[in-house]
């Protein structure tokens, strides 16, 4: 047959050709010009492969490969391992959702992109993660506040910003405001609570968070404090002592916003706010 192979062309660069005869007097014309042809190979592979666990699904998301062989990629193809359970993208963002795994069965996964001219390699697998079942059960923190060994407020009234469940104290240079946070258990199964704390530190008044005689206050600094388990309607109670130092000015103060969270469904929140103010 009257063919031959042009190598070394460029994959995504449209090309013609032309055609020459030679005999033993020598070459003729060229011929007209092909139509523009553009070479093209399969894509790359997918990089930054990542995912996050559902109940009993994930959602996997990736970055374009860097080359794509010279044709545009027309779809990928996600693959879970264990249990090779896949969905495809063909529009949209770089995502899509494998369902149908296995809670507690941790999986990875990989991608293939796909142009006109097949599929490429296989992605590098994301970190493996988990998928879980919701929480069984209401879980629902109730936190209270009060100044000193006065009333508590913000019985039953839950919110994230401290709402009607903040108390402000003030002192005199070198005196210390105290202020009682209840941790109450308000929901249906036994459950423990993390606490974490908003708000700007400042060198005219220190911070410090107790529990009895335990001093806690790094890890509610560092927002890894854990409540013992609580029964439904039991409480922990967390004192913070908030000492005006000598550095402080008239008319300055410190707040801080103290979160929370169920453990149990960490989407939970409640939380209370204080004020420590120098007289």
């Amino acid at each position: 047959p009257l063919s031959c192979t042009v190598t070394g062309l460029a994959n995504g660069t449209p090309y013609t050709f032309t055609v020459v005869a030679t005999n033993i007097a020598g070459s003729g014309p060229a011929s007209s010009a092909s139509a523009a042809v553009t070479p093209r190979t399969t894509p790359g592979a997918p990089t930054g492969v990542s995912a996050t666990p559902g109940n009993a699904q994930a959602t996997v998301s990736w970055t374009a490969p860097s080359s794509t062989g010279g044709s545009p990629i027309t779809s990928y193809t996600v693959t879970s391992s264990p249990d090779a359970r896949t969905c495809t993208w063909t529009s949209g963002p770089l995502s899509c959702t494998v369902t149908g795994l296995a809670n507690g069965t941790p999986y990875t996964f990989t991608v293939v992109a796909t142009n006109i001219a097949g599929s490429g390699p296989a992605s590098s697998a994301s970190a493996a993660v988990t998928p879980t079942a919701p929480p069984v059960g209401n879980f629902k923190p109730d936190g209270r506040i009060r100044l000193g060994t006065g009333a508590y407020v913000g019985n039953n009234i839950y919110n994230t910003t401290g709402l009607n469940q903040a108390k402000t104290g003030a002192k005199l240079r070198g005196a210390t405001i105290k202020f009682g946070i209840s941790i109450q258990n308000d929901g249906t199964t036994a459950d423990s609570f993390r606490l974490t704390v908003s708000g700007t530190a400042s060198a005219m008044y220190t911070v410090a968070y107790w529990h009895g005689t335990t001093n806690i206050t790094a890890a509610v600094v560092a927002g890894t404090f854990t409540t013992s388990s609580l029964a439904p309607g039991k409480t922990y109670l967390v004192t913070v002592k908030v000492k005006v130092n000598s550095s402080a000015t008239k008319g300055s103060s410190t707040t801080r916003l103290v979160t929370i969270s169920s453990i149990g469904n960490p989407t939970k929140q409640d939380a209370v706010g204080f004020t420590g103010k120098r007289k």
